[in-house]
């Protein structure tokens, strides 16, 4: 059996449909955060207080056989022996649907789910680890209701947590980018009125849409920041036409208010020409996602961690903890 909690929400968010009873001590002194690219490993460490601070670093990695050294020595240098630790499965290791909702009670949603995707995953659903969230009730067009299906192969999921066994952390949740991303925006200011935000790597890109606390939409892209700053056009026409496409769908979908403004991160990738392109367009305001903007956080971060930090800071926010099996 594995242990562990996809998603997990902050109190307001995208509801679990079945859901454990959390620790008593939900909110610990340090929390650990952890996103393991294919070059490094980015670890955020947070420790409420007075000011409650975001400590982030990069661990570089030369290959995957690294990561379990690369980890303890970092859980030896900042003292977090048995500190809980929330991991992100990489983006290309889980699939997240979207299904219609059966008339089923929560208990047997997620039996419904495997059913409802097995022919969709690249393996077999018996080896798959599934659970099952709620799309947004707040102001959802039409009668039918939705669902996030969050689904991983367990061998990829076992893996991770052994890493985390083996460098002396006590696994929190397992968690992915999407909800980061949700964690990371609940405390800017942007969460009350809603955002975009667009989460670039050098070849992969994130597209979330997030209001007061809630995930309503998701889109992976399939380039990056690199890919953008060569300054292709065709690159530049995709993500337009993703962003267009994502927008028209939460029009269609939900009874909301446009998200005023996209969030692009990391911000030293968000260049003049880039943020002109998107804004004549779209008539979107563009604007970088700054970390240290970060309410009730003090945020110490070099560059590097500026740029490959940003999902690791959003599963260190994680609040509450949940167990799925």
């Amino acid at each position: 059996m594995i242990v562990l909690g996809f998603l997990g929400d902050r109190g307001h968010g995208n509801r679990r449909m079945l859901r454990l009873k959390p620790h008593k001590n939900d909110v610990d002194p340090v929390s650990v955060g952890i996103d393991i690219h294919a070059d490094g490993i980015a670890l955020a460490l947070r420790r409420k207080g007075k000011p409650s601070t975001i400590k982030c670093e990069f661990i570089p990695v030369r290959n995957q056989s690294e990561i379990p050294q690369a980890l303890k020595a970092a859980v030896d240098k900042h003292r977090l022996k048995k500190q809980h630790a929330t991991v992100l499965m990489p983006s290309n290791l889980y699939n997240l649907l979207q299904t219609s909702s059966p008339a089923l009670r929560p208990e047997e949603l997620r039996a419904a789910a495997r059913w409802k995707i097995n022919e969709l995953l690249p393996y077999p659903v018996e080896n798959a680890v599934v659970d099952v969230f709620e799309y947004p009730k707040a102001g959802q067009r039409g009668t039918e209701r939705m669902l996030y299906v969050v689904a991983a192969n367990r061998a990829d999921v076992q893996r991770e947590v052994d890493w985390l066994q083996q460098s002396d952390l006590t696994l929190k949740s397992i968690d992915i980018g999407e909800f980061a991303l949700r964690n990371v925006v609940s405390l800017l200011p942007e969460n009350e009125s809603g955002t975009i935000v667009l989460s670039l790597t050098e070849h992969q890109g994130l597209l979330v849409f997030v209001k007061q606390d809630e995930v309503y939409l998701a889109r992976r892209l399939e380039f990056g920041y690199n890919d953008l700053l060569l300054g292709e056009q065709n690159i530049r026409g995709d993500l337009v036409l993703e962003l267009q496409r994502s927008m028209d769908f939460f029009e269609s979908q939900f009874a909301q208010p446009m998200p005023p403004r996209l969030l692009v991160y990391p911000p030293d990738k968000l260049t003049s020409e880039l943020t002109q392109h998107i804004y004549t367009e779209l008539n979107i305001q563009v604007e970088p996602l700054i970390l240290e903007r970060l309410a009730g956080y003090k945020l110490d971060l070099d560059a590097e961690s500026q740029s490959r930090c940003l999902l690791a800071v959003g599963a260190a926010l994680r609040e509450e903890e949940e167990a799925a099996v």
